[in-house]
């Protein structure tokens, strides 16, 4: 479902018959096309909030940089990621850096 160009609705569902759970996810996007920016909210029934911005295209062509956020009500834990990457027609390079209160994890 969409409601205008530049925002997105989403949202999905799924009914276990083997558990009899239920479990549903929602997600909204909007876009900020004039400075790059992409705005995505995140809740699923397990009460985890996610929050994602990507800045895209704007420092660099093919340059994409994207702060991460997941924070989960019921027991308080906020973490995250700070991505970047980078692409063109011949490569493409990738890092993560991982945020947590138990200290930083780097992967490249």
């Amino acid at each position: 479902m969409s409601s205008t160009k530049d925002m997105e609705f989403s949202t999905s569902g799924h009914a276990y018959t083997d558990t009899g759970k239920a479990s549903g996810n929602l997600e909204t996007k909007y876009k900020v096309c004039n400075y790059g920016l992409t705005f995505t909210q995140k809740w699923n029934t397990d009460n985890t909030l996610g929050t994602e911005i990507s800045w895209e295209n704007k420092l660099a062509e093919g340059l994409k940089l994207t702060l991460d956020t997941i924070f989960v009500p019921n027991t308080g834990k906020k973490s995250g990621k700070l991505k970047a990457s980078y692409k063109r027609d011949c490569f493409s390079v990738g890092s993560n850096v991982d945020i947590d209160f138990s200290g930083p994890t780097i992967y490249g």
